[in-house]
């Protein structure tokens, strides 16, 4: 067998990716869209959510590689890659200057972490610009404010603010080193725009309004008010869109993980795995069994209306080599995981009972409402909305949901959820063991199951279905006030 690439494990970036002949499976029929965008003179957000680690930070470090103006004299990189044969292709490469705001760096514990937080992204994105521009080509006086924003003197308003007004600076002054104009708005990403909430506690409303509030105005100065910028290029992992964050933007593009353009540029597709597995097993390997484990372990995710594999998984096993071996788990629950747990904690247990059911069986599924617009607000103050818990499952990866209608107002998606592979599984029940082991009073039902007694935990949940019964969809919406 030739030597093959190694496989990136852990690395996010696109750039080393490359630079160092890694594997990298061609995602840059993404930027496609984005440069078609730019030739049309849109100044558009595009908002892309998905689980983690399905590959939101490496798309948008390819992002940055292609229109950034610091990779002028670099090497080209995206020579054989799909986007090289884009018309537009070498027009429109390395011709932007590129502002990267990476907010995990923000903590939602109180007022005063939002905005140390916010201070920090700011500080961060012009460190890094002026590392790789300088700061000669400012005026003296934009020169000195900025001086002042990173050493701390800044208030409340200026750090709302301060992207604008970087964004600005950098539209009328930035020049390149040949002394000629860079007569182009910059372009924005924001990664992990909604990282704050993974790790946040529910807290009075007064306070959580005011968190809300100032993201929101960060977000929306940044991305709406601001003339001087684009494109903006927005990841998280929630799709939960109308938070005050981004609601207030100017019509974002959002590409959650039923929009039909995006599906294939996050995750592998299956084509992909076969090529992977021709490539990197043995030909003394039975291929055929181990696309079939891959799928089995890896599979079941479904964005637009393509099946997705988990990509890092796929890679992990790959690079372990243990081919004799069935495959491992590799998925990991988003960080932190305390809004999730709070909101199975507080749901009600006839809707626990539901979700736990489904990691009784494999096959089984439900039949529920999508939302991927809920409100936070919803899942904090609403925790009995069954239709906001899915929905929250399945943008976090622990749930796939399969379409098959939609309502006329074409935001909630009737879909059969259940679990998408087996890797999640072991997780999926870690999940539910967590928030049982918080409540106060025990569940025949849960307790059975987490038991591995599936006997017990079959007979409880028919003794809970001959008292109580079960929407399987929220009311339609000729029929108010009527179950299926």
């Amino acid at each position: 067998m030739d030597v093959m690439p190694p496989i990136p494990v852990g690395s996010e970036t696109f750039d080393e990716i490359r630079t160092h002949g890694m594997l990298y499976v061609d995602k840059t029929g993404l930027l496609v869209e984005l440069c078609d965008n730019l030739l049309n003179g849109m100044r558009r957000v595009h908002v892309y959510t998905r689980p983690t680690r399905f590959g939101k930070t490496l798309n948008q470090t390819m992002i940055d590689r292609y229109f950034n103006i610091r990779y002028r004299e670099k090497e080209n990189i995206f020579k054989g890659l799909n986007i090289s044969n884009h018309p537009e292709f070498e027009k429109l490469m390395c011709e932007y200057p590129v502002i990267r705001l990476d907010m995990r760096v923000v903590s939602a514990e109180n007022m005063d972490s939002i905005y140390d937080g916010l201070h920090m992204v700011f500080k961060n994105a012009y460190l890094d610009f002026r590392t790789a521009h300088g700061d000669s080509w400012m005026s003296d006086d934009m020169r000195c404010m900025f001086s002042r924003f990173i050493s701390g003197e800044i208030n409340h308003t200026e750090i709302k603010t301060s992207i604008q007004a970087f964004s600005k600076c950098i539209f009328d002054e930035l020049k390149d080193k040949h002394g000629n104009l860079v007569n182009k708005k910059p372009i924005i990403l924001i990664d992990e725009y909604d990282s704050f909430l993974q790790d946040m506690d529910p807290l009075p409303v007064k306070e959580y309004n005011s968190i809300s509030r100032a993201l929101a105005n960060f977000m929306t100065i940044t991305l709406k008010t601001n003339e001087n910028y684009s494109l903006g290029i927005v990841t998280g992992i929630l799709t939960l869109s109308q938070t005050g964050m981004i609601s207030g933007l100017n019509t974002p593009v959002i590409h959650n993980v039923f929009d039909m353009k995006s599906g294939e540029f996050f995750g592998y597709t299956e084509k992909e795995v076969e090529k992977l597995i021709n490539l990197y097993v043995p030909e003394h390997v039975d291929k055929k069994r181990i696309l079939a484990d891959l799928k089995s372990m890896y599979d079941g995710y479904i964005f637009g209306d393509i099946e997705i594999y988990n990509p890092r998984s796929v890679n992990m096993y790959l690079a372990n080599g243990m081919f004799d071996e069935p495959p491992g788990e590799y998925w990991e629950r988003m960080r932190g995981n305390m809004f999730l747990n709070n909101l199975l904690l507080n749901s009600p247990e006839s809707v626990q009972d539901e979700i736990a059911a489904l990691a009784l069986d494999h096959g089984k599924s439900e039949r529920v409402s999508i939302d991927p617009a809920t409100i936070y607000q919803d899942l904090h103050y609403n925790p009995s909305s069954r239709t906001s818990l899915y929905s929250c499952l399945v943008v976090t990866g622990y749930l796939k949901a399969r379409p098959v209608s939609k309502y006329n107002n074409q935001t909630t998606v009737i879909c059969d959820v259940s679990l998408p592979s087996k890797e999640v599984e072991h997780a999926y029940e870690e999940l539910i063991r967590t928030v049982r082991s918080r409540k106060t009073k025990g569940n025949r039902f849960v307790d059975s199951l987490l038991r591995l007694d599936s006997m017990g935990a079959t007979e409880a949940f028919n003794e809970r279905l001959k008292v109580q019964r079960f929407c399987d969809l929220p009311p339609p919406p000729r029929h108010p006030g009527r179950c299926s």
